[in-house]
């Protein structure tokens, strides 16, 4: 939505996750009131958006989305949770080496197995609600059979 690009029913299945990940966490994956930084933080935990999206509002895009290749570390050390950081892909993180902003890195610390069971399932069901380009997103029914959530349910 915020690139200008047309959305139907997915967004509500990207919406599911985000609402999963809040309840999870106890905080929102993306919270910010700049639409700039809100994409910052989805470029930096869904990996890059899809050229078809990008071109679809090209000046929105070029906000946050560098030629020069930056990586956005969330919550990084010393800093207010919730906190994003830009820094180079070679370098920024920790020894040297690149930041590891993923779902799984943002999540899986985070998760308690005791609650969540199979943290590892949990988080594919959210990255498979979470995929940026909503042509990729699965419907809810296609959703509501994945693995992990049958795990949960027995």
């Amino acid at each position: 939505m915020i690139l200008g690009v047309p959305w139907g029913e997915s967004v509500d299945v990207f919406g599911l996750a985000l609402a999963l990940a809040e309840a999870a966490t106890g905080g929102a994956l993306f919270q910010f009131g700049a639409s700039a930084l809100v994409l910052a933080a989805q470029r930096a935990v869904l990996g890059p958006l899809p050229a078809w999206m990008v071109q679809a509002n090209p000046a929105v895009a070029q906000t946050v989305l560098t030629a020069s290749g930056t990586a956005y570390e969330i919550d990084p050390p010393g800093m207010p949770a919730g906190a994003y950081l830009v820094r180079p892909t070679s370098g920024g993180g920790a020894g040297g080496g690149p930041v590891d902003a993923s779902l799984g890195a943002l999540l899986g610390a985070r998760l308690d197995p005791a609650v969540f069971g199979d943290v590892e399932g949990f988080v594919g069901l959210l990255e498979s609600l979470l995929a940026l380009d909503p042509t990729q997103r699965p419907t809810a029914a296609q959703a509501s059979s994945h693995a992990w959530l049958a795990a949960a349910a027995a």
